[in-house]
């Protein structure tokens, strides 16, 4: 048994040497290097720390260095702030320099005699021991309320030229400014209120601004309408901001949604030296009150494809208070538009003096359209949109106004034809001939002037037809600024002018005709003011709404309304 075991441990013995001893021995040389090197980095590093600890430093208390603000700081006014340095060592120092960086919201007006603006270094050279060094600078810091840094750098060397350095930063704090920008507008509005707010700017600093501007933000819910100087791009622009100038700027807009409170901001810009500025930032606050009135406005028949001018429109404006709070003095209108409406009646009292929680109702109004719609406005549309002003419970809610949804349909076009006769010009030339007054059996001609005024769509395939009296012919003198010429077509004259712009007549010339007619009274005429003209009729086809458009001129006669000239000389004599 002894044998046997002897036998295995050599053979184990010899199975070892022959595969792991030398893997063994490897690793464990590998671990040593290993090893060795970390305890040799270990020592450089304790090394270089007692180096920095003992050996670099030669100067560290030799100098202080620390910076002096003033402790009241407007931005927009000039102020001030000293960096103190001290030569706290037993010998000279040498070579001393310093860098101050100046934060980008301070405008230099002063700085040491010998301070580079370019590098913003100062060389102060030799400094005896235990002297300090003053180095004071002014200027005007600009922004809202807050701070900026001023970092400050200074080397030296000693007698030994042992040299060493020193960084140290300062804030210089201000919570009021000299540039104002303020929200006015009311404390309270309710849900869907349009409201004209302003927006106010002072620059109560001594300076000039170019390239000023107003960047205003929105909270969500509310939608801008309009702004007086104009938005553009998201900023106002202001121009030059003079040194005490005040400017206003007019916002109006609309506040929706469910938020209870509303929080608008604006930061006013400017460049002073060819770079650019945050000047001043404001914020307000508007709180929106717990009312919920529902407006709608429907035709009160069926919704007309179009409406014309100087049509009345009869529409419907419903009311519902879908809030808790009891409404007062309701009063119910159509929202103003110059350009297209004009008068508004209502079938009864516009104004209810309380709507309380779940009450609804409604009030008829005629709603005028205008007669001539305003040349700012082509293919223009009718629209009513129902507006309510009221008052709640509630001090801060003083005349709340809101909108409800809207009618809308076309405003067709329109056409005036006018048609005048004429024997002498407005300015005294003859252009009729033969005897006037006009005589029995006597040839005298006449001129008729007619012109096309337009609404505000464009017409098309338009005719206008002259018809003659007894005794009246053309004599086929005529000229026409456009379409095709006069022509006779059995008893009538036709002109073919085709189609025209909007606004013919103010935006433009209304297109006109002109021709010559001769009459040859009759003994049944005698002491008469005869025809010249029957009728002169236009019909066109408008291409906003489909309408067909057709004016109507009446009889002219002898009397030649507007032609003094032949006053007392318009009656047939024998």
């Amino acid at each position: 048994m002894k044998i046997l075991i002897q036998k295995a441990h050599g053979h184990a013995k010899r199975h070892y040497h022959k595969h792991y001893k030398t893997r063994y021995q490897e690793r464990a040389h590998l671990v040593f290097l290993l090893d060795a090197a970390l305890v040799t980095i270990a020592l450089a590093l304790l090394g270089l720390a007692l180096y920095f600890r003992f050996a670099y430093h030669p100067l560290r208390d030799d100098f202080k260095l620390s910076l002096i603000t003033e402790q009241t700081i407007v931005s927009g006014t000039e102020t001030a702030f000293s960096v103190r340095i001290v030569n706290s060592g037993k010998t000279k120092l040498h070579g001393a320099k310093m860098a101050v960086h100046l934060p980008k919201a301070f405008v230099p007006t002063e700085a040491p005699d010998r301070y580079d603006a370019a590098s913003g270094e100062i060389a102060i050279g030799e400094m005896v021991a235990d002297v300090s060094s003053e180095y004071r600078f002014r200027g005007t810091l600009l922004g809202p309320a807050g701070s900026a840094d001023v970092y400050v750098h200074f080397t030296a060397q000693n007698d030994e030229g042992q040299s060493d350095e020193t960084l140290t930063k300062g804030s210089l704090r201000w919570e009021s400014n000299a540039i104002e920008t303020r929200f006015d507008m009311p404390e309270a509005i309710v849900p869907g209120q349009a409201v004209t707010f302003a927006l106010r700017v002072k620059n109560g600093s001594a300076l000039t601004f170019e390239n000023a501007a107003i960047t205003p933000t929105w909270p969500e819910g509310f939608k801008l309408r309009n702004a007086t100087p104009p938005l553009y791009r998201g900023t106002v622009a202001l121009g030059l901001l003079e040194a005490g100038e005040e400017v206003e700027v007019k916002f109006s807009g609309r506040f929706d949604g469910a938020a209870d409170l509303f929080r608008l901001g604006a930061a006013l810009h400017g460049t002073l030296r060819n770079e650019a500025f945050v000047l001043s930032a404001t914020q307000a606050d508007i709180r929106m009150a717990a009312v919920d009135l529902k407006l709608e406005a429907a035709f009160a028949e069926d919704a007309p494809v179009f409406v014309r001018p100087g049509q009345d429109v009869a529409i419907l404006v419903r009311y519902h208070n879908d809030g808790v709070e009891t409404i007062r003095n309701l009063s119910l209108a159509i929202a103003p538009d110059v350009n297209t409406l004009g008068e508004v009646l209502w079938e009864t009292s516009n104004r209810i003096a309380s709507l309380g929680a779940g009450e609804r109702g409604e009030r008829k109004a005629f709603v005028r359209v205008r007669e001539a719609v305003s040349r700012y406005a082509v293919n223009p549309v009718f629209r009513a949109v129902p507006q309510a002003t009221f008052s709640i419970d509630d001090p801060k809610i003083v005349d709340a106004r809101v909108s409800g949804s809207a009618v809308e349909t076309k405003i067709s076009g329109m056409a005036r034809l006018r048609a005048v006769a004429r024997y002498y010009t407005s300015e005294g030339d003859q252009i009729g001939r033969g005897p006037l007054p006009p005589r029995v059996g006597k040839v005298t001609s006449y001129w008729i002037f007619t012109s096309l005024e337009t609404g505000a769509t464009e017409t098309q395939d338009g005719i206008v037809t002259f018809r003659l009296p007894q005794n009246v012919v053309w004599t086929g003198r005529a000229a026409v600024t456009v379409g095709q010429d006069l022509a006779s077509e059995g008893d009538r004259l036709v002109w073919r002018l085709g189609a025209t712009d909007p606004h013919a007549g103010i935006l433009h010339e209304a297109p006109s005709a002109s021709f010559e007619v001769a009459l040859t009274p009759s003994s049944d005429q005698l002491g008469t003011a005869p025809g010249l003209l029957s009728e002169a009729a236009y019909s066109g086809h408008d291409t906003w709404t489909d309408d067909v458009l057709t004016s109507h001129q009446g009889a002219l006669t002898t009397t030649l309304t507007g032609d003094s000239a032949v006053a007392g000389r318009t009656h047939v004599k024998p």
